[in-house]
């Protein structure tokens, strides 16, 4: 992974955080489950898919298989943290990576070999809300609509690292799809098979006619449950050949 030295010095800082959290919730259990917790824990990053796969999990932790650009990782939920836009689940590894997502959208990472900062989003709708009011344009008995015309309804800001590039404003928009997308890898991908799963897609626009748009892109999966509609996958490319994937771990049947 890559670092600078600002993100050397914030994730000496995040990971006093970390473990001051760590030390909080582990005081309450015994010594034993403390160690074990631990130890769980700092299985943290793999290269293998396979060894996620055998890796034995504790039930009092909460697991996330994250894909970077092809590398399959296992993060474990450390803390919540209050945010007024929604709570910001903070996920990390053994070896001090650490990635934020708010209410199923990639809110920055840091220790990745592609990471974005400072991430804010203006007017960005509930993903959920979103997958609601669209299928609720389809009958029962017609499939899930595509949509032809995109709708502009947010913005999002962001300092990308190791490029130092600084984006203000970038306009996004969304379409509802069900075709997964080619993106997805497919060490997770085959979970998703036998899923019925309706896709939210965000891209950049152009500010205006003469600028491209960004290369960045993003798409979220849900599956529809007895109360409603649940993400079970969440993708955020950073770049055109850099995309990091998570999903929920063990997979849900």
């Amino acid at each position: 992974m890559t670092y600078s030295s600002s993100q050397g010095f914030l994730l000496k800082r995040i990971n006093f955080l970390v473990l001051a959290c760590l030390i909080s919730m582990f005081l309450h259990g015994c010594s034993s489950q403390s160690d074990a917790a631990w130890k769980t824990m700092q299985m943290g990053f793999r290269d293998e898919a396979a060894q996620i796969e055998k890796s034995p999990l504790k039930n009092n932790l909460s697991y996330l298989r994250v894909n970077i650009n092809g590398l399959d990782v296992l993060l474990v939920k450390g803390y919540v943290d209050p945010d007024p836009l929604g709570p910001v689940d903070v996920w990390y590894s053994s070896d001090g990576s650490v990635m934020r997502i708010q209410q199923g959208r990639y809110l920055g990472s840091i220790g990745f070999d592609q990471n974005w900062q400072e991430v804010s989003r203006k007017d960005a709708p509930s993903l959920d809300l979103l997958v609601k009011s669209e299928v609720a344009m389809a009958s029962q008995n017609t499939p899930v609509p595509i949509k032809t015309v995109k709708k502009y309804f947010s913005t999002q800001s962001y300092f990308a690292m190791p490029s130092y590039l600084m984006m203000r404003d970038e306009r996004i928009s969304a379409v509802i799809s069900s075709t997964v997308p080619d993106s997805i890898p497919s060490s997770i991908k085959k979970y998703l098979n036998n899923k019925d799963l309706i896709w939210v897609a965000e891209t950049p626009q152009p500010n205006d006619l003469f600028k491209k748009k960004g290369a960045s892109f993003a798409w979220y999966g849900f599956v529809k449950n007895n109360s409603g509609f649940e993400q079970v996958v969440g993708q955020q490319c950073l770049s055109k050949d850099f995309c990091i994937t998570w999903t929920q771990w063990p997979p849900q049947p």
